[in-house]
């Protein structure tokens, strides 16, 4: 965007304020309070205000009837207001003294009615948010806190520092590295003085500055990156950390491409260049890298590896969608995380921390948040409990700061749409769980986890004090509270309120003792250092690591059957280490185990899951007669292993590979028969053996000579099918696709496509958003034309009619718009039974020529299954989606007979 344009942009920032609509009912009556933002700290009290406009009403007699809904959802009622209105009366007012009973969020709830008739005329409602004293940090506190949230323009700084937020990372400091002021007309020096004034550090993010316009690549411009971060600590010498970029990886999800090594240079020029540029200024600042969309330790290893001085911070950033932190593994953010281990995300977490801090970096989770009410919604409580948890066990996986994503809520029903602290400049109940999270541990020291039972956590801080707090909750519906926190100094629910359950709920509580039972100071020595997940294959051995605990107080309480371990020793970090042994004979499957520590006063319990998987993962893409194709062959043992490989109708280019532990191999595999799918055999040198089918880039479809497109395949040849073996799947549904066909005329090309539909798959309600959306999406090129991307969606009316959504994607090198509602194809859709028939033609308008004299197009497909805000999941030919045209397949055209 050229900078005229983006000050034009700039100026503009106010008017959408400005010209805000009002809602006829807020006209009529609004109440509201004297706190800003509807936020007071330690029980304040403030005025309750109603205004009722009069102008609208008929003289007389009304009533204002209210309640107080506290954060149980519970109502209590109270006295009503009676008011007379007199002719010509334009208002109203009154103001009532507020002063909350608790800790959390309160609702003021009025209803206006018609005293004489009963009928309610108008309502409104206001929150009050009360949040408990934070103690005053100081600068060195503030810099070691981990308490952060993400933030974008009009930042309500007063209200976050309320909250206990003491970092701030802001996305739109880009502008001011493109020498422009902020969105919201406000310079730089007054935001940082603002951010300053309440106690709040800032982390830039200088996002998408030094990318090329395509965004794919960044600048070789490495004079300029280096002049300009020079610019940037100079202008503010006391900012201390500086983001690259964010999520700039997004842009490159399959790491093996000629792409992403492209990419991953530039980045390496973008890295050093900053790095130089900064030391230049002499002002100690330091680089925190791109925030990276999702987990990704063998990357962080890479960047240590090679440029290790020139950053300090390995950034990383998780969602785990409706699901807790403590047993999420997938991304809900982006799906780009395709590694074939089971991996969780605080053990991966984790495993990124320790390459982080083994470089002497520090390892920040930048983004992580859940929505309330809109989107993969977890509800309000659950929103707070979660919030409060992963801050805590960010302690417990060594994370030195979490940033929460986001400090106010988006429109729509988007994945983040309600995941703010405020909504409307309304605080919400969040900042109330996190004022209380920061108040417990922003100053403290974490010493480590107790046990508190099956599936409960217990975590220890130091306070500056002397005091010890516990934070504990329970992964099940409730449990007994122990003994030793019965009889705790002091003890607090998740927004500070005196505890009044004896029982630990998923909301976190926190308990103050003046010292620790002897038996949680032995179990503070003992901790797992080993994934809690651990991967190994049938008759494969996994390595176990502990520390804080000696041998011969160890006892397994857990194992499955047939699994033996060996004897304790120690390795080279001084871990405590032992080896567990499967058998060949155990099933695929997931195996709870469970590790003690007898101490003299109590035994800790640690329990961790084997998941039991095939020991190698074979990938390949699609293959042309007489053309090498790729076949990666990844291993998952954590021991050596030898292979032979075999493959029908082709040849491979080895037949025999040793692989390390965790390693890939790559081989080449040139078919002699192009038609059909062949199939790989894999023999492991313990005997067992795995199948791999590889799949053909070519079909031959027919010419349509009657095709009726009605939703029936009764009309079709079965020449020209892809059955299900000729996909490729990613995603936990599964292989869902039953077979696609094609066909062609001189009108254009015919698809049917037929598929499961599975126990929970929902039509559309935005068939737009076809990447959210289950059914057929298409990718066709004819020789010498430009590329076309088609979208397919069923939908369903209020009726239960059936049909289906069509359009067109963007192709800006073929000169080709977005087409909504695309009525040029024709196109029908049924149910028969729990399969999906999805039936079209799409006509040579479309494609731009007439297929008549050709003998070949381009052609790829994906059929979807798909949730909105959840994991999709694809089935494709004859490649992964996301590769571009040169990964598509080829479908030749029979001649008519």
């Amino acid at each position: 965007m050229p900078n005229r344009l983006k000050r034009f942009v700039s100026l503009s920032c106010g008017l959408a304020l400005l010209l805000a609509p009002i809602s006829a009912q807020a006209e009529l009556l609004r109440v509201h309070t004297d706190a800003h933002d509807g936020l007071v700290v330690g029980g304040k009290s403030t005025r309750l205000n109603i205004d009722l406009d009069t102008r609208e009403l008929d003289p007389g007699n009304y009533t204002i009837t209210s309640e107080r809904t506290d954060r149980f959802g519970s109502q209590h009622a109270l006295e009503p207001i009676t008011l007379t209105i007199e002719s010509g009366q334009d208002e109203w007012t009154t103001s009532i003294d507020w002063a909350p009973s608790y800790y959390g969020r309160e609702r003021y709830h009025i209803r206006l009615s018609n005293t004489e008739s009963g009928e309610q005329l108008v309502a409104d409602s206001v929150d009050l948010v009360n949040t408990v004293k934070l103690p005053k940090l100081s600068d060195a506190e503030r810099m070691s806190s981990p308490i952060g949230i993400n933030v974008g323009v009009a930042v309500h700084w007063e209200t976050l520092s309320k909250m206990g937020i003491h970092w701030a990372r802001d996305y739109t400091w880009y502008h001011f590295a493109e020498r422009d002021i902020a969105p919201d007309c406000q310079s730089y020096r007054y935001i940082k003085q603002n951010a300053d004034s309440f106690g709040i550090e800032i982390l830039p993010v200088i996002q998408k500055t030094y990318r090329r316009p395509d965004l794919m690549y960044f600048t070789d411009q490495v004079d300029r990156i280096r002049d300009d971060y020079t610019y940037l600590s100079n202008s503010f010498p006391e900012i201390v950390y500086w983001e690259l970029d964010n999520e700039a990886d997004l842009k490159h999800p399959d790491t093996s491409t000629p792409e992403y090594a492209r990419w991953f240079e530039s980045y390496l020029n973008y890295i050093e260049a900053a790095a130089e540029g900064l030391k230049a200024a002499g002002h100690n600042a330091k680089v925190a890298l791109n925030g990276e969309a999702g987990i990704w330790p063998d990357r962080a290893q890479q960047y240590i590896d090679l440029l290790n001085e020139d950053f300090s911070v390995v950034n990383y950033h998780f969602y785990t969608g409706p699901v807790s932190p403590e047993i999420a593994e997938k991304d809900f953010n982006t799906g780009g995380e395709k590694r074939p281990q089971t991996i969780s995300f605080l053990d991966n977490m984790r495993r990124i921390n320790s390459v982080a801090h083994a470089g002497g970096n520090e390892a920040w989770l930048t983004e992580i948040g859940w929505s309330a009410e809109r989107g993969p919604a977890v509800g309000t409580l659950l929103q707070c409990a979660y919030l409060q948890r992963i801050y805590l066990l960010a302690h417990w996986a060594n994370t030195e700061k979490v940033f929460w994503f986001w400090d106010r809520d988006l429109p729509g029903d988007g994945r983040f749409s309600d995941n703010g602290l405020l909504s409307n400049g309304q605080a919400q109940a969040s900042g109330a769980a996190m004022a209380m999270v920061s108040k417990m541990t922003a100053r403290a020291e974490y010493l480590g986890s107790i046990d508190l039972g099956y599936d409960n956590w217990g975590l220890v801080f130091l306070q500056p004090n002397g005091d010890y707090t516990i934070a504990a909750w329970t992964m099940s519906d409730s449990a007994p509270l122990p003994e030793a926190l019965q009889s705790a100094k002091a003890a607090y629910g998740m927004f500070g309120n005196p505890l009044s359950m004896q029982q630990l709920s998923a909301e976190p509580a926190y308990f103050e003792l003046e010292s620790l039972p002897s038996a949680w100071t032995e179990h503070l020595n003992f901790e797992w250092i080993s994934p809690t997940l651990l991967n190994v294959s049938q008759a494969g051995e996994v390595e176990i690591q502990i520390t804080g605990a000696v041998a011969d107080t160890l006892a397994w309480d857990q194992l499955p059957e047939g699994v033996t371990f060996s004897a304790w020793t120690f390795n080279e970090a001084g871990y405590t280490v032992a080896t567990l042994q499967l058998p060949e004979s155990i099933a695929q499957g997931r195996y709870p185990i469970s590790l003690s520590s007898k101490g003299q006063s109590s035994d800790k319990v640690i329990w961790a899951t084997l998941v039991v998987r095939q020991g190698l993962e074979i990938r390949s893409d699609a293959f042309m007669l007489n053309e090498p194709a790729r076949v990666q062959v990844l291993s998952m043992l954590n021991q050596p292993i030898e292979l032979s490989l075999t493959a029908e109708s082709g040849k491979l280019s080895q037949q025999t590979i040793q692989l390390a532990p965790n390693q890939t191999a790559e081989i080449q595999f040139t078919a002699s028969e192009s038609s059909s799918p062949l199939e790989l055999t894999v023999q492991l040198a313990n005997g067992a053996v795995l199948t791999h089918t590889l799949r053909p880039a070519k079909l031959q479809i027919p010419y349509a000579a009657e095709i009726q497109i009605d939703g029936s395949l009764e009309d079709w040849s079965t020449q020209g099918q892809l059955n299900a073996d000729h996909f490729l799947v990613n995603g936990s549904k599964g292989l869902f696709v039953q077979n696609l066909r094609a066909a062609w005329s001189e009108q254009g090309l015919y698809l049917a496509l037929q598929m499961d539909m599975g126990d929970d798959f929902r039509f559309s309600l935005s068939p737009t958003k076809f990447w959210e959306a289950p059914g057929l999406e298409c990718f066709v090129q004819l020789p010498g034309q430009g590329s076309h991307q088609l979208w397919f969606t069923p939908t369903r009316d209020a009726s239960g009619n059936i049909d289906l959504y069509a359009g067109e994607w963007a192709n800006q090198a073929a000169a080709i718009e977005i087409t909504y509602d695309d009525d040029r194809c024709e196109r029908a859709a049924s149910v028969q039974g729990n399969t999906l028939v999805i039936e079209v033609l799409i006509p040579t308008t479309v494609l731009g020529d007439h297929l008549k004299g050709l003998s070949a197009i381009r052609f790829a497909a994906n059929a979807k299954l798909a949730i909105p805000l959840s994991p999709k999941t694809l089935n494709s030919w004859p490649n992964p989606f996301g590769h571009k045209p040169e990964y598509w397949g080829t479908l030749e055209l029979l001649p008519k007979h």
